[in-house]
């Protein structure tokens, strides 16, 4: 390997970004909601929005990498997790 990798291919229009989602409410997931209360509950508390991502909201935020609007933007990983990674400890 020669040097680290890059996060964008020189001369090519080619940008790496990513998008790192929170708990979204989705098809898969619906099983631990309906497991019982718990879960809701939990993540409830633990993230600063109060509530779950819904699939849209996710879908929004990785559409925004793709535009025009974000043509300066390489190497980036977007968290879209209603702020968890904001409050997030490190210890």
């Amino acid at each position: 390997m020669r040097g680290r990798p890059s996060p964008t291919a020189p001369g090519k229009g080619i940008r790496v970004n990513a998008v790192a989602p929170g708990v979204v409410r989705t098809p898969g997931s619906e099983p631990y909601f309906e497991a019982g209360p718990e879960f809701a509950a939990l993540v409830a508390r633990s993230t600063p929005l109060g509530r779950p991502g819904r699939a849209a909201e996710v879908a929004e935020a990785a559409a925004w990498p793709l535009s025009d609007r974000a043509s300066y933007v390489a190497g980036v990983t977007l968290p879209v997790d209603g702020g968890i990674t904001a409050v997030r400890r490190s210890d």
